[in-house]
């Protein structure tokens, strides 16, 4: 059945959403184990998958994104950079925003260890740096111009927007770790357009 998963028949999907939506709007469901606002059964747990991977990834696919170069520094003062799409602004006040990094991402582990991060925009002449730094078998910094920010993190030089954080969270989401940065520094360049990622393809503004 397609955008289901084998596994999990779409009526297992629909009666979870169902105790979900009863739940939400301060019903009783049939199926739950004892009457109030937000009671749902107790013998019934969320499927793991109503989708599949393909259909996930396709449905995504639409929502455009930014690219960004995601850089930390290690114990050695070494460099390590990342393209990541998966960024976003978390809070106003104070400032915070958020970065998913992947288990297997190749920068993972020095994430992991480090205590700041450095974000850097892509602007829409800079699809060759966004591939470079996703590829995982690349020297990249390596010829790309960068930066020393505040913190003494590397910033692309070119980018239409740098943003310097501490570390301040992180929380598991599923297979990826969500960091969370408080901004202790960020500068926009005057007129620049960024490149954007949508239907696997990286694309510019009209």
């Amino acid at each position: 059945m397609v955008g289901t998963s084998r596994h999990r028949p779409r009526a297992a999907c629909a009666a979870w959403a169902v105790a979900c939506a009863a739940g939400a709007l301060g019903t009783t469901s049939a199926l739950a184990a004892s009457p109030g606002p937000t009671a749902l059964p107790l013998e019934f747990s969320a499927p793991p998958s109503c989708i599949d991977a393909a259909t996930f990834r396709r449905v995504l696919g639409r929502f455009p994104s930014g690219v960004t170069i995601v850089t930390v520094r290690d114990g050695d003062g070494v460099d390590h950079g990342m393209t990541v799409s998966a960024f976003a602004s978390l809070s106003l006040s104070p400032p915070l925003v958020l970065v998913c990094i992947g288990d297997d991402a190749t920068i993972a582990a020095a994430v992991s260890a480090a205590g700041s991060f450095a974000v850097s925009v892509l602007s829409e002449g800079q699809e060759a740096l966004a591939r470079l730094f996703a590829d995982t078998g690349a020297e990249r910094f390596a010829g790309t111009a960068v930066s020393r920010g505040t913190t003494g993190l590397a910033l692309i030089d070119g980018a239409v927007a740098h943003l310097e954080c501490a570390i301040v969270a992180r929380h598991r989401g599923g297979d990826h770790t969500i960091v969370v940065g408080e901004v202790l520094a960020a500068r926009a360049a005057e007129g620049g357009r960024p490149l954007i990622y949508q239907l696997g393809e990286y694309r510019r503004l009209r």
